[in-house]
């Protein structure tokens, strides 16, 4: 699985994603579930933060909402700027986030 860099000083914006063309074209897309490392290249899904990128604003990333662990979820944040890696989720991680964001819902509703 490929990663990238975060932070880097020639990032572009636009409306739907967030493109770094020092990285060959690699873009956050808006409504993508991403995995974010702050010292492992790899984002091992273990040790990562699981997040859903929303947009790009005055140099901060804001997540529509994360996870470090699958069970308790924060909506609506920037992301720390700790975190220095990023990786696109793999479908089965994407499957997992989505389940279990549902699960959280649900668990709030009754």
């Amino acid at each position: 699985m490929k990663s990238f860099g975060l932070y880097e000083k020639s990032g572009l914006f636009s409306d739907t994603k967030w493109c770094n063309p020092a990285l060959t074209g690699i873009c956050l897309i808006v409504g993508e579930v991403y995995l974010f490392h702050e010292s492992d290249p790899c984002c091992p899904a273990g040790s990562s933060l699981w997040g859903v990128f929303d947009k790009r604003l005055d140099g901060s990333i804001y997540l529509e909402s994360s996870t470090y662990d699958l069970i308790r979820f924060r909506k609506w944040h920037v992301l720390p700027r700790v975190y220095r890696y990023c990786r696109l989720s793999t479908r089965s991680e994407l499957r997992d986030y989505i389940s279990d964001l549902l699960r959280c819902e649900a668990c709030f509703i009754r």
